[in-house]
């Protein structure tokens, strides 16, 4: 409810997201993140969970996509730089 009533609080919707993954709804959670992100284009929170939750999926191509929109927001961080890596390893 706290995302409907405050969309522009990015981090409502990425729990948001997060629980409805958490139930097994993995394409509504993605569904309720896509959105979120085009609120919040640089969250670093949305478009890690987007990528983990796509690669989950088995969309390796969009969990890449949004790896490297974040390695492109976080170039300081090295995290984002190996998810990118394991992500592109798992497509071979």
């Amino acid at each position: 409810r706290a995302a409907e009533l405050a969309p522009e609080n990015a981090r409502y919707s990425f729990v948001y997201g997060i629980s409805i993954n958490s139930m097994g709804r993995a394409s509504e959670a993605i569904g309720v993140l896509e959105a979120a992100l085009l609120r919040h284009p640089n969250d670093r929170e949305i478009l890690f969970a987007l990528a983990t939750i796509n690669r989950d999926s088995g969309s390796l191509d969009a969990a890449i996509r949004y790896a490297k929109r974040l390695v492109s927001l976080a170039a300081d961080d090295p995290g984002p730089t190996r998810l990118l890596q394991q992500l592109e390893a798992l497509r071979g």
